[in-house]
């Protein structure tokens, strides 16, 4: 099964999980607003980490969500006071057959999301990673940390995470 993706604003930790995911070869789309998408068009992807540097320069970026025809999976990577904002883009790409696996911190946002989006739509997971934005908005993977753990929050999502390739982390 070839998963879409789709990896919704953020910075830092959002491109370079993006890096991660185009490294291993699945589609996947950028939505962001115009400046950063004119700054991502103009420059790429360019990674930096202690695993292994990458430049990315055939992107699919898009500045509305509508614009996006098929997504399996949204990784949501934004502060909790920029929540609110994502709401109405998450709700198309959920109309469309969208997961949406929040990288937050702290838990209130998945009761927002379900509440919003609901309750098969929200996946659980949880990003060790630290990486910052350089003045040209590449990443910068400053340490070794690079862990990416989800898993179902709903029984319906276990297949969902069975065929997604990766084995399934029991979140507590």
């Amino acid at each position: 099964m070839r998963f879409e993706y789709c990896h919704y604003r953020g910075r830092g930790t959002r491109l370079l999980l993006w890096g991660q995911v185009a490294a291993g070869r699945a589609g996947c789309s950028i939505p962001c607003p115009k400046n950063r998408a004119k700054q991502l068009k103009e420059n790429g992807i360019s990674i930096t980490s202690p695993h292994g540097n990458y430049q990315f320069n055939d992107l699919h970026i898009t500045e509305n969500v509508k614009d996006i025809e098929k997504v399996d999976l949204v990784i949501l990577a934004v502060k909790g006071q920029h929540l609110q904002g994502t709401l109405s883009d998450l709700k198309v790409l959920v109309e469309k057959g969208a997961k949406v696996l929040p990288l937050l911190n702290g838990l209130e946002h998945v009761s927002i999301l379900q509440d919003e989006l609901g309750e098969e739509a929200v996946l659980g997971g949880s990003a060790f990673i630290i990486a910052t934005l350089d003045e040209k908005g590449h990443v910068i993977h400053s340490n070794e940390n690079h862990d990416l753990i989800y898993g179902p929050l709903h029984p319906s999502q276990k297949r969902f995470v069975m065929n997604s390739n990766r084995r399934p982390a029991q979140l507590s």
